[in-house]
C-alpha cells in the first residue's frame, strides 16, 4: 500500500453571473498502484502518448468521474469508470479497481 493524493473538485457557489465556482480538495488515501501499458496515438499534426496505471482501493472507496489522482508526483484523470470488485461467492470484496491514465503530448 503506497499513499497517493485524490483530487475532488466540487462547486461551493455561484458567481454574480450564476455560473459555479468551484473549489478543489485534496485528501491523501492508501492504495495498491499497478503499472498498465502505455499507448501512442499518431495523428498529423501531433503525437499523443498516453501512460497508464491501475489502483486498487479499499471496497466501496468513493471515486467521481472528474477525481484526480497525484501518484508518485504525476497526475492521472479516470481513465473509463471504477469498478467495485466483488467476489459472487462468499463476502470477499477485495476492492475498487480504477484505470488512470496522463496524456502527454510529444509533437
Amino acid at each position: 500500500m503506497e499513499d497517493i493524493t485524490q483530487v475532488r473538485r466540487s462547486s461551493s457557489s455561484t458567481d454574480t453571473f450564476g455560473e459555479p465556482v468551484y473549489t478543489t480538495t485534496s485528501t491523501t488515501v492508501q492504495a495498491i498502484v499497478s503499472a498498465r501499458v502505455s499507448s501512442t496515438n499518431f495523428d498529423p499534426d501531433q503525437i499523443v502518448v498516453t501512460d497508464g496505471l491501475t489502483v486498487y482501493f479499499a471496497s466501496g472507496f468513493d471515486i467521481q468521474d472528474d477525481d484526480k489522482f497525484i501518484v508518485r508526483g504525476k497526475t492521472y484523470e479516470l481513465d473509463g469508470e471504477a469498478f467495485d470488485w466483488r467476489a459472487g461467492l462468499g463476502l470477499w470484496t477485495p476492492g475498487t479497481v480504477a484505470n488512470l491514465q496522463r496524456e502527454a503530448d510529444r509533437g
